[in-house]
């Protein structure tokens, strides 16, 4: 991430985020969160200074309150990526019934926020079905599911991510961690993590992926006891739903290439390592 620095307050940084081009002014971006979702941003610019650029490099890069064009909501900052309302005709198939799961993958949507009203605990063990429903490499299932409602544990999970304060609010998070000696456990968990996703939007229930990183499991793996055999993979809080979303379009057809990428290679295929011409 290259940053400049201005010699003049209030400090702007230009920088580049997955989403595109971000100018950052403290001065507005400390006393505003990009959405009512996440808590103000602690910017850092070295160890002496009370900001981070760490949790702000992916603003815009969800940005849930922003309006569909990706304006930032704090600045004239916009993002290259951009959201389009949900269109049936988008993604309309051909079969009346493929068309209604269609429906359904789309209606999914982030919650991060959660009415005051308890989840019934079997619903709970239904959604743990659901994730241990996924497939694993070599059906190897190295994965364990943490399930908390303790608020004091929330609370303290909340604090170990910029992202997560909303997580304490939920009657449930439930924590995916994978073993370390396992390649393909970050992989297996976060399919496991998916099914969980869309069990709770059929059951009515909100929840939103919460991924973890190595300086947030520390913490997170502390509070939960957990031993260094297992990386964190995500927080998923379960609620029901105290805020209304609409589906928006993810289909990007330009995104799809039907059996090879490259262009203006000469079509061949790979046979006992050397390439033949068809």
């Amino acid at each position: 991430m290259e940053t400049q620095f201005s010699e003049k307050n209030p400090i702007v940084i230009h920088f580049n985020n997955p989403y595109g081009q971000v100018t950052f002014n403290h001065e507005v971006h400390t006393s505003f969160s990009c959405s009512d979702c996440h808590p103000p941003f602690e910017f850092k610019f070295d160890d002496h200074m009370d900001y981070s650029l760490r949790a702000h490099k992916h603003c815009l890069g969800c940005h849930e309150g922003a309006s569909m064009d990706t304006n930032c909501l704090s600045c004239h900052a916009k993002s290259e990526r951009k959201k389009v309302m949900y269109q049936a005709n988008a993604v309309k198939s051909k079969s009346t019934e493929r068309q209604k799961l269609l429906e359904f993958f789309y209606k999914r949507r982030s919650i991060r926020a959660y009415q005051n009203k308890p989840v019934p605990r079997d619903m709970i063990e239904d959604l743990l079905k659901a994730g241990m429903a996924a497939p694993t490499a070599h059906n190897w299932q190295p994965w364990i599911f943490i399930v908390v409602d303790d608020p004091k544990i929330k609370t303290a999970l909340s604090e170990t991510s910029p992202f997560a304060s909303y997580i304490k609010s939920a009657p449930y998070v439930i924590v995916i961690a994978g073993r370390r000696d396992n390649s393909w456990a970050m992989l297996d968990c976060a399919v496991a993590a998916e099914n969980i996703l869309l069990a709770a939007t059929h059951m009515g229930l909100g929840s939103v992926f919460c991924g973890l990183d190595e300086e947030r499991w520390q913490g997170a793996s502390q509070i939960l006891n957990v031993s260094q055999d297992y990386m964190g993979v995500c927080l998923l809080p379960i609620g029901y739903p105290a805020e209304k979303k609409s589906a928006y379009t993810k289909y990007n057809p330009s995104n799809i290439y039907w059996n090879r990428f490259e262009k203006g290679r000469p079509d061949s295929i790979i046979v006992s390592g050397s390439a033949r011409k068809r």
